[in-house]
């Protein structure tokens, strides 16, 4: 198993994000808060849909694959832009934390691994 750090420590950062917003949905759903109740199960659903997504993105991060990191940066490109346009309207500070999980782990992804010379 040698994989480089920035594999392993991006896999566990979208693999966390994506188990966190999939409780939040399935919890929202499950309890019928006051933000499912108006806009309805199915902003929900597409949330619960939409983080497994991500959360396969993970594996295929995982198992190195061109695939999982475009996911990846795409789901959570998305959820980025989505979080500033609500840091904006309703102030909702956890946006900050989902930009900057967003921009970690672009970063990360981005980045080519270090050659370790045979020399």
């Amino acid at each position: 198993m040698n994989k480089p750090k920035q594999t392993i420590f991006a896999t566990a950062l979208i693999a966390l994000f994506a188990l966190y917003n999939i409780y939040l949905a399935a919890s929202a759903i499950a309890t019928q808060n006051e933000d499912v109740q108006a806009v309805g199960n199915g902003f929900a659903a597409f949330a619960l849909i939409y983080f497994t997504v991500c959360l396969v993105s993970a594996i295929g991060v995982w198992q190195e694959q061109k695939w999982g990191k475009i996911i990846a940066i795409v789901t959570l490109g998305l959820n980025s832009f989505f979080a500033l346009l609500s840091l904006f309207a309703d102030g909702n500070m956890k946006a900050l934390i989902d930009v900057s999980v967003f921009i970690v782990v672009t970063v990360l992804l981005l980045r080519r691994p270090k050659e370790i010379s045979a020399a």
